[in-house]
């Protein structure tokens, strides 16, 4: 799949306008029948017509509109189904919860642009996309700065079963424990990385997210319920020797 990220803030008409222009492009030079305009609400959909005038009017009024073969449709989080998407998306003013849904339709590409700064901090950090106005290539996926903290999430990607992840009790349980006992042993760790690593590791978005937050939870101090820990007495200084013989 490939990913772009138009850099915005606030209604930048502009960065509408590029994005859409990308999305037609896409869409005609791979064939599509389809493609989609996402909006956080249906009703935020009537701004597009600022940037993209009668286009974007048509397209908040009658939710679909068709030129040739190619039909563009207007999306939002109601709309989106899990079944998949066979076409290109172009999100605007998202955020990470929103662009996690659209992940998981699976579509052809995926354009974003945010309304602030932060709004996809971990689906940047996750993937780098590049800038389809500049060409910048995409740069390495997700990383984890703490070798440590990688080898333990690999340790865990291992155990967990990924179609489920944390849904099950026991899965869950070892992320808990994963993450107390980096806490206890003093090796620092960054929510962000580790959901972007876990993203580019075959982990669900929504578990994912769910892992980072309560390594966030962590990091502020809070209890976390863990029940019994399964992972071996060692696995801290299993998972330093792990992380110094991949240095």
């Amino acid at each position: 799949m490939e990913r772009l990220l138009i850099e915005a803030i606030g209604p930048d008409d502009d960065a509408v306008l590029q994005g859409f222009r990308w999305l037609i492009e896409f869409a005609r030079d791979h064939d599509g029948r389809r493609c989609g305009v996402f909006v956080p609400a249906i009703g935020s959909a009537e701004n597009l017509a600022r940037p993209l005038g009668e286009v974007g009017s048509r397209l908040a009024r009658e939710r679909a509109i068709r030129d040739d073969d190619l039909t563009v449709e207007l999306l939002a989080p109601r709309s989106l189904r899990h079944a998949g998407y066979d076409g290109p998306i172009l999100a605007v003013w998202v955020d990470d919860d929103m662009i996690d849904k659209i992940e998981e339709t699976r579509p052809m590409a995926i354009c974003a642009i945010p309304w602030s700064q932060t709004d996809l901090k971990a689906w940047r950090a996750a993937w780098q996309p590049g800038d389809p106005r500049t060409g910048t290539p995409a740069g390495p996926e997700g990383e984890i700065s703490n070798p440590v903290v990688e080898a333990a999430m690999q340790s865990l990607t291992v155990r967990v079963n990924l179609s489920a992840a944390l849904a099950h009790p026991s899965d869950k349980a070892a992320a808990v424990w994963a993450l107390k006992l980096l806490t206890q042993a003093g090796e620092p760790f960054d929510p962000a990385e580790i959901r972007a690593w876990a993203v580019t590791h075959h982990w669900r978005p929504q578990d994912a997210k769910e892992i980072a937050d309560i390594a966030q939870k962590f990091l502020d101090g809070r209890r976390v319920q863990a029940g019994a820990c399964a992972w071996a007495k060692h696995i801290i200084k299993q998972w330093r020797d792990t992380a110094a013989g991949e240095r």
